[in-house]
């Protein structure tokens, strides 16, 4: 299963309560073993899932650009 977080808003508090309804809906539903993780995986609903679940997780291509990371 792959998610993105980038311009999903999770910044603001009840955007991100949304997002986790819905993310804990489809976990229930899909029952992933690996979650791809494009953008921030910095948030709650990642971590209480983190020992069930394994997650991957990729910089976005913005975040690479701020930090100077250039990938061809």
């Amino acid at each position: 299963m792959a998610i993105g977080t980038v311009a999903s808003g999770l910044k603001s508090l009840k955007n991100r309560e949304l997002f986790t309804i819905g993310f804990e809906k489809m976990l229930k539903v899909l029952k992933p073993k690996i979650i791809l993780v494009y953008g921030s995986d910095n948030y709650e609903c990642f971590d209480k899932v983190r020992n069930k679940i394994e997650i991957i997780h990729f910089q976005s291509a913005k975040d690479l650009a701020l930090r100077g990371e250039v990938h061809e």
